[in-house]
């Protein structure tokens, strides 16, 4: 059969660039676009068909399916052709009636290769052979048998058709007897497929294109209809032509895409950034002109203070083409040391002190540095490097040198830079950028934007993102005033909006996740002094510019470019009354060039995706050190007759929009193909920006044991409330999107994770949660013990089927759960499994072997869970909070990594049955204990949450008075030691202190219940709902957690300690005021309590959701950051 051979295997979807994004269900809006050849051009067609052994109609059906190609990059296409060999059945000879029935053609072009038009030409007509020979197979039998996947929003099996009727015309135009017929053009009223090629041969072939209005503009037909056309006359004139180089653009195209790249400007060629500063010093040097602190310098001050500093440099060597590292927090002696290895002829290399020592090192290294540049706060980051090392704050490194400009030694071909960026190999590499190219940039940007004396730029990128080239030179060659932004200050929304208010400053740079922190972060201040705000590094959401002009009354750009052509390369100013889909990244900036080619290096047609290749002067040197790497990304400029001009390929899918300015699509690597279907993930995440509770979203596809998903990573705009995102999420895309592009997982976080340049890490995102990922893929039950236990967790978890590698945990399990997952083992098998067991066995498989071993015996209860065993470090014992259990600190041991072992303490009285400690020292003697049978010798780390760290200073003090020492308490928002005693006896009352402040949940309606007893169940119930406990748990398991949380309560009211501890204690406070924080008090009460002294950290949530899915990451990183001795204390 066809399906088994040509048709075999996934069945690809034909993705044509679109001008309206695709309805969740397909509509069938039409309407058509005719053309017609001369017949000239008809004849010539005609002929070569006949050269090549095959018909007119193999011959269009071929060009049609190059011209597929080009316009996706697709080389899997299937086409539908109607076919009416029914007709000629004897049986259906005599009937009226429409009986076509579609083929479908699958075209192959080799991607590798790329045949002459007279291969693919063979290729096809075989192809088109083998298909209408099984033309009376009927479609739905074949949609039947091929199992496509079904999606409401394309048509299944193919989205294109190809009708062809030849001497149809002949036909038509004859005279009967008294009659004469002639065919009469019909506009197209339905778009049955996105579109349809309907071919009419006569003494000429015309034709239409019938599209779908739902997704195309005429305009783009009409493009697309002359592409054809254009294609035609080419194969003619060549059939030995690649398919990958005949030509498609008109000639009129082909003037507009020279037009929009004709941006010559005449600035100076043979001056420097030195030169124009010192041209700046001349006309005002008393004017201000760098700000630290409360530092003023004026431009005299720190001309003086740069030559100096280059004269030193100058009797070390440095001169044009000498790497010079600079080893600088953000600082006077920043901007004066990168000032000063310019002017003394060398190019700068930052050095970012907060990367690690080994990144820095190798930085170092491979840039063979000879001199490198430090200051009294970076000399303990020094990198181990043969480099001689200069300390900019020490008088003797310049005290001897002149104060006069010194003669110019670098000119405009020299190298002004070398910034490292990320590698695909895993190390770093350095891109390498002459003065000539970042001056073209800077006078760009000044004659765009028209700095002036009276102008305030703030520098606050990191100096290793190449932005910051501009935020340093622009201000300071333009007699502008730059304000430095203090170190780690361009994370601090209050701290800039008071940096702009007291300056008045009036230029300001942002990536965009960072400009939605700043305007989430600023509240009602509007910062009036504003003018300009500059946005690149990240695609900039369309209703982050509509929040922008919503806050604040400035302008806002959006610039795109690589690091590899001298910052930015495009240019586009944002309007608050735009209604576009997405922001533009605009249009070249001066003496600049944007190509966008498809595989070949062809340019593409306007609305068509290909990859952004930039050339013009801005255009870096290369990759210092990888000459393979830098010819596979800087090739020749076949646009340019100028000697040596080379394109950057940048690696970014874009396409031109009809009035010539660029849309930038994402990144190559950021287009996937799932199921059949090609999606760039940018789309979905466009989509989802769009729901007005939904702030930023990040798309990434996960592999899940073998398989891959969509994963949407959102944070969520606190404006407007969403009860269940996930849900109301899911609903809202696939009312915009078809099924596949829909995620099947959305994680929401408090902020999406950033790298130190201020952009989205995407290797940061944390994984989602097993069971949201799960789908349909299982391992099934291979015997009775399996089975018996796989009905269990279906029952309890309510999903089905489970598989029996599923993880308790990772599946959505707590330790209430537990309990009753614990208790149906019990009744099934009459086995009774110590809950701590489950944290190491956690799977059904796991289970199933310890209940096949016939002298099973269940181990004693332990307090001790031992959540992460793996690791050389000393191990953290955690206590549990109030009515908690080892479960609280799953995600924290996972977090903190196979390198730090993890121990949880949980309490008696969590499973039914068991008597509760009688007071916290009662609990920490059994802790104590239990603490040093896991590890008998060293010194001994515990902490707790809340309660578990009044427990965990108990069992420190019990620790020391046998001897052992103990290094630290870490403790998570603990109460005060000076509690008051007066606990909340009332069980309304004390489920209404707390809960509604963990999970926001409404509790309307509990008054209204017969009796205080069903009150008290409302309020568990409502619980459940929100989250803290199962939904299925019962009545009597929910009314056993609110005893022994309520225990757990009175023992810390009645517990006061007794003395103080050697150890010291590390108390992290939640960022968030809630009214219950009045009770736990200052942390500095604990400070009467330890010898070695209290230290007090802030991380995110309040005293309920520090430890949750989206503030736990955050508080891991700073609970690691102080075990390795770099934590810094605000």
């Amino acid at each position: 059969m066809i399906k088994q051979t040509r048709l075999a295997g996934e069945v690809p979807t034909l993705n044509l660039p679109v001008d309206h994004p695709r309805p969740a269900v397909q509509g069938y809006h039409g309407s058509s676009m005719p053309f017609s050849l001369s017949g000239k051009s008809t004849e010539r067609l005609k002929q070569l068909a006949r050269e090549e052994k095959t018909t007119l109609f193999g011959l269009l059906v071929t060009v049609f399916q190059i011209l597929l190609h080009r316009y996706t990059g697709q080389d899997d296409i299937w086409i539908g052709i109607p076919a009416s060999t029914s007709r000629y059945r004897p049986e259906f000879a005599n009937l009226v009636g429409y009986l076509i029935n579609p083929v479908v053609f699958r075209g192959s072009l080799d991607p590798v290769t790329k045949p002459s038009f007279r291969g693919q030409l063979t290729r096809t007509g075989q192809i088109i052979g083998e298909a209408i020979n099984h033309s009376a197979y009927p479609f739905p039998l074949l949609v039947r048998d091929l199992q496509p996947h079904r999606d409401s929003s394309h048509t299944p099996l193919f989205q294109v058709m190809v009708d062809f009727q030849p001497g149809s015309s002949a036909l038509l135009e004859r005279k009967m007897t008294d009659l004469t017929t002639s065919a009469l053009a019909f506009p197209q009223m339905e778009g049955q497929f996105d579109l349809t090629l309907s071919v009419s041969q006569g003494e000429t072939i015309s034709g239409h294109f019938r599209y779908n209005t739902d997704l195309f503009e005429r305009g783009t037909i009409e493009r697309m209809a002359g592409h054809f056309q254009v294609l035609l006359i080419a194969i003619v004139d060549n059939p030995a032509q690649s398919i990958g180089f005949l030509p498609m653009l008109t000639d009129a195209e082909i003037r507009q895409l020279r037009a929009w790249n004709e941006t010559d400007r005449d600035y100076p060629k043979d001056r420097t950034l030195v030169d124009l500063f010192e041209e700046q010093v001349h006309r005002g040097p008393d004017n201000v002109a760098l700000v630290f602190d409360n530092q003023e310098i004026s431009y005299r001050e720190l001309n003086i203070r740069v030559n100096r500093l280059a004269g030193r440099l100058r009797t070390l060597g440095v001169g044009p083409e000498v790497l010079v590292g600079l080893l600088a927090e953000r600082s006077v002696e920043m901007v004066a040391g990168l000032l000063a290895i310019l002017k003394a002829g060398g190019a700068y290399v930052p050095l970012d002190p907060e990367y690690p020592k080994e990144r820095l090192a190798f930085m170092a290294e491979d840039a063979a540095l000879e001199v490198l540049l430090c200051h009294g706060a970076t000399r303990a980051r020094l990198p181990k490097c043969s480099a001689r090392v200069l300390d900019m704050e020490s008088a003797a490194t310049t005290d001897s040198e002149s104060s006069e400009n010194p003669a110019r030694a670098a000119g405009p071909n020299n190298l002004a830079y070398v910034i490292y960026t990320s590698g695909s190999t895993g190390e770093p590499k350095g891109c390498a950028n002459e003065h000539g190219g970042i001056l073209n940039r800077i006078l760009w940007m000044q004659e765009e934007y028209r700095l002036a004396p009276e102008d305030v730029v703030v520098q606050k990128t990191p100096f290793g993102f190449d932005v910051s080239v501009w935020e340093f030179l622009w201000p300071l060659i333009s007699g502008a005033r730059l304000v430095v932004a203090r170190p780690d200050g361009h994370k601090d929304p209050d701290y800039l909006a008071d940096l702009i208010d007291t300056h008045k400053v009036s230029v300001l740079h942002f990536v965009p996740s960072m400009l939605s922190a700043f305007l989430e972060g600023i509240g009602d201040r509007r910062c009036p002094s504003l003018r300009d705000i500059i946005c690149s590094g990240e695609a900039l959401a369309p209703a982050l510019r509509k929040r922008f002009f919503d806050t604040l009354d400035a302008r806002l750009h959006n610039l795109y470019g690589p690091t590899e052509a001298a910052i930015d390369v495009s240019y586009w100013q944002c309007r608050g009354d735009d209604s576009l889909a997405t922001v533009p990244i605009g249009r070249p900036i001066a003496n600049t060039q944007l190509h966008i080619l498809d595989p070949g290096g062809t340019p593409v047609p306007v609305g068509v995706s290909g990859e952004l290749h930039i050339g013009g002067v801005g255009v870096a040197r290369g990759y210092l050190n990888r000459p393979e790497l830098t010819a596979e990304k800087f090739i020749p400029d076949p646009f340019r007759d100028e000697p040596g001009a080379r394109l950057y390929r940048s690696g970014d899918l874009c396409r031109r929009l009809p009035d010539g300015n660029i849309e930038f699509l994402g990144r190559m690597d950021n287009q996937i193909k799932l199921r059949g279907f090609r999606i760039e993930l940018g789309e979905i995440e466009a989509v989802s920006n769009r729901h007005p509770a939904v702030r930023e979203t990040v798309v990434v596809i996960r592999d899940l044991e073998e398989r891959q998903q969509l994963v949407a990573y959102i944070t969520l705009d606190k404006e407007h409330s969403i009860s269940d995102p996930e849900f109301e999420l899911k609903d809202y895309l696939a009312e915009k999107l078809p099924d596949y592009m829909v995620p099947d997982a959305f994680v929401v976080l408090e902020q999406l994770p950033m790298n130190r340049n201020g952009k989205i890490d995407r290797k940061a995102l944390p994984k989602p949660n097993v069971a949201a990922m799960k789908g349909d893929h299982i391992d099934p039950p291979r015997d009775n013990v399996e089975f018996r236990l796989v009905r269990i967790w279906e029952k309890l978890f309510a999903i089905s089927p489970m598989g029996v590698r599923d993880n308790f945990f990772t599946i959505g399990g707590d330790s209430l759960l537990a309990i009753r997952l614990l208790a149906g083992i019990e009744r099934e098998f009459g086995v009774r499994l110590p809950l701590h067991l489950l944290f190491q066995e956690g799977t059904v498989e796991q289970l199933a072997g310890i209940l096949r071993r016939d002298n099973f015996t269940p181990p004693a209860w332990s307090p001790l869970v031992c959540l992460q065993p793996q690791g050389r470090e000393p191990p953290l014992f955690f206590v549990h909070p109030s009515g908690g259990s080892a479960f609280n600190y799953y995600e924290i041991a996972a977090l903190m990594g196979t390198g730090q072992p993890f121990y949880a303490l949980q309490p008696r009285g969590i499973e039914p049955g068991e008597p509760f400690h009688e007071s916290v020292e009662e609990m920490a003697i059994d802790y104590a204990a239990a603490v040093r049978d896991a590890q008998p010798e060293g010194a001994i780390l515990l902490g707790g949450w809340s309660f578990g760290g009044t427990v965990a200073f108990e069992i420190a003090r019990i620790l020391e008075r046998s001897g052992v020492t103990v290094s630290f308490v870490m403790m998570i928002d603990p109460p005060t030691p000076f509690v008051d005693s007066r606990g909340v006896e009332d069980d309304i009352e004390f489920l209404m202190e707390r809960v509604p402040f963990y999970h926001g949940v409404s509790f309307d309606g509990w008054e209204s219940q017969a009796s205080r007893e069903a009150q008290v169940m409302y309020l568990l119930k409502a619980i459940k709902v929100s989250g803290l406990l199962s939904q299925d748990l019962d009545d009597a398991h929910a009314r056993h957690w609110l005893n022994l949380y309520k225990h757990h309560n009175k023992l810390v009211d009645l517990y006061k300690p007794s003395g103080p501890i050697d150890g010291k204690i590390i108390v992290f406070k939640p960022s968030e005021e809630i009214p219950f924080d009045v009770k736990m008090g200052d942390p500095m009460d604990w400070s009467g309590f330890t010898r070695a002294g209290v230290e007090v950290k802030k991380a995110p949530g309040n005293h309920f959701t520090m430890v949750s899915p989206v503030n736990t990451p955050v508080l891991v990183e700073k609970m690691k950051g102080y075990l390795q001795g770099e934590i810094r204390y605000d």
